[in-house]
């Protein structure tokens, strides 16, 4: 009886955690402050859900995480080498022994869940985990609009979006028609991170377009383009560079199969899609290529000091690095200030910053596994899972939320949940 009733838990918080994953509700946990968002040692909502599946399956079983193991021993076996990796850094490297921990454990959370992913492969199928995430995204991206529209938000704290403007000392904006507005947010920390989830979903349903939707009944196949439609706007309206540049990067995968498509009919409401897909992806493209060549000078130069930092940082701690969470302390002490006005950011160039932060020993255990989970599976992926890991690895080439914010994780940790599903024994979906 007790583990019908955990198992009834699971049905219900599973899909409800999935559609509100990217919610930034959140509280400081007790109330500790700090100058950077980035060490403050928040309880979110996302990882609240996380610990309660965690929690009930250890109700059903209490042997579930070495079970889950199985999915890659080499893998476990290099992530918890990490684990203890950066544990020894931030313990002896650490200015913020608080939001080092914070940071450790929020990866090593989001691992376990990782692991719970793959040992209930076979109830929650990869289309309906997709699903249920893209039902709770289109919301999210309709608020969107109404921040560009507005030039504010609405403030909505329950679900996690502040409240500020386009006036607003340091809020990314943009000028539409010589009128400037807010980019989106949505619920999100920043516009580029917004992007770079629509970005993902947009590859993940331009497959589902292409391939016909192999993994949709048909009851959901008609919806299949309204997804893509949908994302593809919010991606547009993040007005993020990475964004655009990594779902074009990401979607070279699809042109072999869309060349063998070539024949594909487009009538009625089809054909209105197409034009305003169409229209969005020129107009998104030349807007991209406009920024492209015209990158405003002092946020490359900026990018380019971080990075310089970040080596630096490296050079003095080549074996444990500066501690997880650690480096935007340690900014104002390598930066150049003749050279350039201090800018207080993590470094954006993910790999950088990781180096940085864990050392070379962090490094070559992030990279191993990176091979473990990533190159050793990548001729067997399914094409969308490829184009996603393209899009992902451009984006960390020029930012950091995939490794410092809790939205960017989610994003990476599902990611990697997902391109577990497959495997050289097995390929379930």
């Amino acid at each position: 009886m007790r583990q019908k009733i955990v198992h009834e838990g699971i049905r219900f918080v599973f899909p409800f955690f999935l559609l509100t994953i990217f919610w930034q509700t959140r509280f400081s946990f007790l109330g500790t402050y700090h100058v950077y968002d980035y060490h403050i040692p928040y309880v979110y909502f996302s990882t609240v859900l996380i610990l309660i599946l965690i929690a009930l399956s250890m109700f059903i079983d209490k042997h579930w995480i070495t079970k889950s193991w199985k999915c890659d021993e080499i893998m476990v076996v290099m992530t918890a080498l990490f684990f203890v990796v950066a544990g020894v850094g931030i313990v002896t490297q650490a200015i913020d022994q608080i939001a080092g921990w914070y940071r450790l454990i929020t990866i090593i959370i989001f691992s376990r869940f990782v692991l719970w992913l793959w040992l209930h492969k076979n109830m929650y199928s990869v289309s309906y985990i997709m699903k249920y995430i893209s039902l709770g995204l289109i919301p999210l991206v309709v608020l969107g609009v109404v921040q560009v529209l507005l030039g504010h938000t609405l403030g909505i704290k329950i679900i996690g979006e502040w409240s500020f403007s386009a006036s607003n000392l340091g809020v990314a904006n943009v000028t539409l028609f010589g009128f400037k507005t807010l980019r989106a947010y949505a619920t999100f920390p920043h516009p580029n991170v917004f992007g770079a989830v629509m970005a993902i979903f947009s590859l993940y349903w331009a497959n589902q377009w292409i391939e016909r939707s192999d993994f949709f009944v048909d009851k959901w196949t008609r919806f299949v383009p309204y997804f893509l439609g949908i994302f593809f706007v919010g991606m547009i309206l993040s007005f993020s560079l990475t964004a655009w540049i990594a779902f074009f990067a990401g979607a070279v995968f699809y042109v072999p199969r869309m060349w063998q498509k070539g024949s594909m009919r487009f009538n009625g409401g089809w054909s209105v899609i197409v034009f305003v897909f169409g229209l969005l992806f020129v107009s998104g493209l030349s807007y991209a290529l406009v920024r492209l060549f015209s990158v405003d000078a002092l946020s490359l130069t900026r990018r380019m000091a971080l990075n310089d930092v970040a080596v630096r940082m490296f050079l003095d701690h080549p074996i444990f690095g500066v501690g997880l969470n650690q480096s935007i302390l340690l900014v104002s002490s390598y930066w150049n200030t003749a050279f350039l006005p201090q800018f207080v950011q993590p470094t954006h160039n993910a790999w950088l910053l990781m180096l940085s932060e864990v050392g070379i020993l962090g490094m070559v255990l992030i990279v191993a596994t990176g091979y473990q989970i990533i190159v050793r599976r990548f001729l067997i992926l399914p094409t969308f899972v490829r184009a996603m890991w393209v899009a992902i690895f451009v984006m960390t080439i020029s930012d950091h939320y995939l490794v410092t914010l809790q939205s960017g994780l989610l994003l990476l940790f599902l990611t990697i949940g997902i391109t577990l599903r497959y495997d050289v024994r097995s390929e379930t979906t």
